[in-house]
């Protein structure tokens, strides 16, 4: 039986996870997470906590439980390219951080390790299998709400052409990296960075942008687990 950790960083998107897993019956439930078995996967379903650490520390206690072989990330993120609008599903290619700055390395190169955190190429082909309409591309993170007035500079000319940004991605594809775990990321987008106001599309996006970012995970992950 094939393992998956599929982890969230809020409330909100916790709250979607809950709802897509109401009628399984659950084992090792605790505070912060729990498991099921269904269809022939054994899922680990979790709340990380949101920014880098909070995630590198969940996913850090989980996989000295569990040996996975796959770890998902789903959620929202913002859009940081005009093509995706809000409710937008993307999976990330990659991930990198914007906010690394090592004398030395590239912007976003952490010491002892690639500049690109590599997403499972299986994931993200079927990603697309699943959906056509699904972008692929390299997702930034760091530790920022980000909108038009914060946004970093120079993420163009810094990194291989982002789409879209978070707090958590590049957190999960290190400890991943780290751990020999291929991983994925599903999300969908809540907000456009470019806008004013973008704090109050993400409010109202949240709740639908969620649900559907779990919905499209879950169906990915067992296109790639499910014998």
């Amino acid at each position: 039986m094939k393992n998956v950790l599929l982890i969230v960083a809020t409330d909100d998107e916790w709250q979607a996870v809950e709802e897509a897993f109401k009628e399984a019956t659950r084992i090792e439930d605790r505070k912060d997470s729990f498991c099921v078995i269904s269809d022939g996967i054994f899922w680990t379903l979790m709340r990380g906590g949101i920014g880098k650490t909070a995630m590198a520390f969940s996913i850090g206690k989980k996989v000295q439980e569990r040996q996975y072989d796959l770890v998902v990330n789903t959620g929202v993120a913002g859009t940081i390219r005009h093509r995706l609008k809000r409710y937008d599903a993307f999976c990330a290619t990659k991930a990198a951080y914007y906010d690394v700055d090592i004398p030395g390395m590239k912007r976003g190169q952490m010491a002892d390790h690639p500049l690109y955190f590599e997403a499972s190429p299986r994931f993200c082909e079927l990603s697309r299998q699943l959906d056509s309409k699904i972008h692929l591309g390299l997702v930034l993170t760091g530790d920022l709400f980000v909108t038009k007035e914060n946004m970093p500079k120079s993420l163009d000319k810094d990194f291989d052409d982002p789409i879209a940004i978070d707090m958590e991605s590049a957190a999960v594809g290190q400890c991943c990296h780290m751990a020999n775990i291929p991983f994925g990321i599903l999300r969908t987008i809540s907000d456009d960075t470019e806008e004013e106001g973008n704090e109050e599309q993400y409010t109202e996006s949240l709740g639908e942008a969620c649900k559907k970012a779990v919905t499209l995970a879950v169906k990915i992950i067992k296109l790639q687990l499910s014998k």
